[in-house]
């Protein structure tokens, strides 16, 4: 088993929980070789060189969604097994996975080996042709420009360390809800008709039904079943977004039926009339006027 492992997760957690680990691992005898990340986009080169490498090969995240997806981007599927260690401030992965938020029983679980499964694997390219793979959600939009804002948000830091680092997100979603600006956009599902909407704040592709600690923006997302879920939220005022968002949590802003949208495809093109915020699986690599989400392989999990 090769272990790729984020020390700085969690505000520097993830080193400690990688030396609880390793004992674990030495005292089992356990045959493995560990690979610590030394700064973004590490991670991606560390699992393509695996993959290159091997014919098969087991990986194991050691860090938070941020590390799963830097890993997504640089395995090759057909060769890659996957397990993950939760060790971020959202494991909005391992809530999918449904495999807890404690990093030793994950471990005993992929050490057991009794399950293994596959999962969708999300991409989404934009119109100059950069494409991402994603394992929990990609985002176009009011969410990913929150993603933006977390990522160089000085408090994060400060509620990790008291273990409250979910609530950056909702802290951060609140300002966003008076700052951002919704745009007209066009939607065009599974190459079908495009239809037009006036005033859209989001669209959320999910393969899991969580993403930003917790938010359950599509309940009924099934990461086994070949397609995506599309959360489209639009023309809702300030105050409606101020009822909304709350209820997300609980997956209870589907009751807004004029306003939230869950679209079941394989492919969902998107256009606004100006560049958006996007996200992967809470990562930010860019900004764009139009993309395209698609799910279009399976990787394997050690459950």
């Amino acid at each position: 088993m090769h272990f790729i492992v984020n020390p700085n997760a969690r505000t520097s957690k993830g080193a400690l929980v990688w030396e609880g680990l390793e004992k674990i691992l030495k005292n089992k005898g356990c045959d493995y070789e560990v690979h610590l990340t030394a700064g973004p986009g590490h991670a991606t080169k560390i699992a393509a060189k695996l993959c290159e490498e091997n014919e098969k090969i087991d990986i194991i995240m050691v860090g938070g969604d941020g590390t799963a997806d830097e890993i997504a981007q640089g395995i090759d599927a057909s060769k890659a097994t996957l397990g993950y260690i939760p060790v971020g401030s959202s494991n909005d992965l391992a809530r999918g996975l449904n495999i807890g938020q404690e990093a030793e029983p994950a471990l005993e679980r992929i050490l057991e080996r009794k399950t293994e499964k596959e999962f969708d694997l999300g991409y989404i390219v934009n119109k100059e042709g950069v494409k991402r793979k994603f394992l929990v959600s990609s985002g176009f939009g009011f969410d990913a420009a929150i993603c933006f804002d977390v990522q160089k948000n000085k408090m994060k830091n400060f509620l990790n360390k008291i273990h409250l680092g979910r609530l950056i997100y909702g802290l951060v979603a609140v300002k966003l809800i008076f700052t951002h600006k919704k745009t007209p956009m066009t939607i065009v599902v599974d190459g079908g008709e495009a239809k037009e909407y006036k005033d859209v704040l989001f669209a959320a592709a999910m393969n899991h039904p969580w993403e930003g600690g917790g938010v359950q923006f599509s309940p009924e997302a099934d990461a086994t079943d070949g397609m995506l879920d599309v959360c489209i939220a639009h023309d809702l005022s300030v105050l409606k977004t101020l009822r909304m968002i709350p209820g997300a949590y609980k997956g209870k802003h589907v009751n807004f039926t004029k306003n939230v949208e869950i679209i079941r495809c394989k492919s969902f093109n998107i256009k606004a009339n100006k560049p958006q915020a996007v996200h992967t699986d809470g990562e930010t690599p860019f900004y764009s006027e139009e993309v395209t989400f698609s799910t279009e392989e399976k990787v394997k999990f050690i459950l």
